[in-house]
């Protein structure tokens, strides 16, 4: 006789994971987020911190500053301090310099020192018995710039570490408000239907028409520029989507013999909303939300490139590309590194979403 073993189907993160890209587009995302929870407190530059020593500085993983810019500073420290270096002899961790002044050494003159960002506060070693001659010691300080620096000498990587944070930021929280005011929407226009669906869809479609950024720029008279603006902006345009997925399925999961039932044996309307059809709508929320992030972030960067976004000293990866789009011919590097980590995150997005949508529908590729 032959035996016949029953096997259950693949769960849904069975069938996530057998989608092309999902696992590489979620350790993608990880990544990315880490980078942008973590990076700004693990990096040891500041996103506002301002070397004016080091401007438009290229990518490099050598150290600064090298002999050229330590000579340089130098010529320019002793011309300010209105002294005589007779002999100056650089160290792994400083330079040596034998300092005479026309009178008498006025060690509060080594303050110029620590105005650099390339040199740490001198100490004087060794001083002659008129006062005249000195031997100091100036620490060099060591500062590596793996992406270069802006116009304004900022770290670009320190730059794209707290970018990434806004914009991750940014797309969760507008998506939350799209996600509130369109399930809030949608649920009650397909539950109660009749004048109450058409009045709510009615107003949809006239939001519908109305122009993306003359919201943002209405709620920049009322709010001002500043954070909330952002996701409050985007996530009072991107809830329309949201509440006619939420309409449509609201209709399709009402019409079910379990929601007729529900009814027969008395339950009430708030009951057999949360329940018993919203449940069954999880999924293809879900769905719809991951393909709806990246485009909030999209969204964010195309308010931040026209100036309506996030302000100084905080930025985005939409600002970071808006001044870079300034800079290509001088330094392209400025541009090229904040499209490629936004393009890395829109991509990963894109894909998850759509393997998402793929295991939300019980198909595997």
């Amino acid at each position: 006789m032959d035996s016949f073993v029953e096997t259950a189907p693949p769960g849904f993160a069975q069938r996530l994971f057998r989608q092309k890209g999902a696992l590489g587009s979620l350790l993608c995302l990880a990544l990315l987020a880490l980078a942008g929870l973590f990076g700004p407190l693990a990096y040891p530059h500041a996103y506002d911190r301002v070397y004016r020593d080091f401007v438009l500085t290229p990518p490099s993983l050598d150290a600064h500053p090298t002999a050229a810019e330590t000579q340089a500073a130098l010529a320019d420290f002793v011309q300010e301090m209105n002294v005589a270096v007779m002999q100056a002899g650089q160290s792994a961790d400083g330079v040596l310099l034998q300092i005479i002044s026309p009178k008498q050494f006025d060690p509060r003159v080594l303050r110029y020192f620590s105005r650099a960002d390339i040199f740490e506060p001198a100490r004087i070693l060794i001083r002659s018995a008129d006062g005249h001659a000195v031997t100091v010691h100036v620490p060099i300080h060591r500062l590596v710039f793996p992406f270069g620096t802006d116009a304004n000498g900022r770290d670009l990587l320190a730059r794209i570490f707290i970018a990434l944070r806004i914009s991750l930021a940014v797309g969760i929280l507008a998506t939350l408000v799209a996600l509130s005011l369109g399930v809030a929407v949608g649920g009650v226009a397909g539950f109660v239907g009749g004048r109450t669906d058409l009045a709510l869809m009615r107003l949809v479609e006239i939001l519908y028409a109305l122009p993306f950024i003359f919201f943002v720029i209405l709620l920049t008279v009322f709010i001002g520029r500043n954070f909330v603006l952002i996701f409050v902006a985007i996530g009072v345009v991107e809830w329309l989507d949201m509440a006619r997925i939420v309409r449509g399925e609201t209709l399709a999961v009402k019409a079910r013999d379990y929601v007729a039932a529900a009814e027969a044996l008395g339950a009430g309307p708030g009951a057999i909303f949360f329940r018993h059809i919203l449940p069954n709508m999880l999924a293809p929320i879900a769905a719809f939300l991951t393909l709806l992030v990246p485009r909030v972030i999209l969204a964010e960067s195309f308010v931040s490139f026209l100036g309506l976004g996030v302000q100084e000293p905080l930025t985005s990866l939409g600002l970071l590309i808006a001044d870079g789009a300034r800079t290509i011919q001088s330094a392209p590097y400025l541009l090229i590194f904040p499209a490629c980590v936004l393009a890395f995150t829109l991509g990963a997005l894109n894909i998850l979403g759509d393997a998402f949508t793929r295991a939300t529908e019980g198909r595997s590729q």
